[in-house]
C-alpha cells in the first residue's frame, strides 16, 4: 500500500514487534543480505520520529534472503 517493503535492523526489531505485532504467534523472521537486493534500499524517517528505517522500494528477490525462521516472542 505504501510503495515499499518495511524492513528493520536487529536493533530495531524489538520495538517494531512491540508496536505492530505484539501477541502474534504466526510471524516469520527473514534475514536479508542488503548487498544482494535487486531493488533500491532507502533509509527513511517516514513517521517524523527521527529514527530511520530501511525500506525496500521494489520486490524482495528470494536470493537476497539468507535465513527464514519462526519468530517467537518472549513474554
Amino acid at each position: 500500500n505504501e510503495g515499499f517493503i518495511h524492513l528493520c535492523t536487529v536493533d530495531q526489531l524489538a520495538g517494531v514487534v512491540d508496536r505492530y505485532y505484539r501477541g502474534r504467534s504466526d510471524l516469520l523472521l527473514l534475514s536479508v543480505h542488503p548487498d544482494r537486493l535487486g531493488a533500491p534500499l532507502v533509509w527513511e524517517d517516514t513517521t517524523g520520529s527521527g529514527e530511520e528505517f530501511p525500506h525496500l522500494h521494489g520486490p524482495l528477490n528470494l536470493d537476497a534472503v539468507a535465513v527464514v525462521e519462526p519468530f517467537v516472542q518472549v513474554p
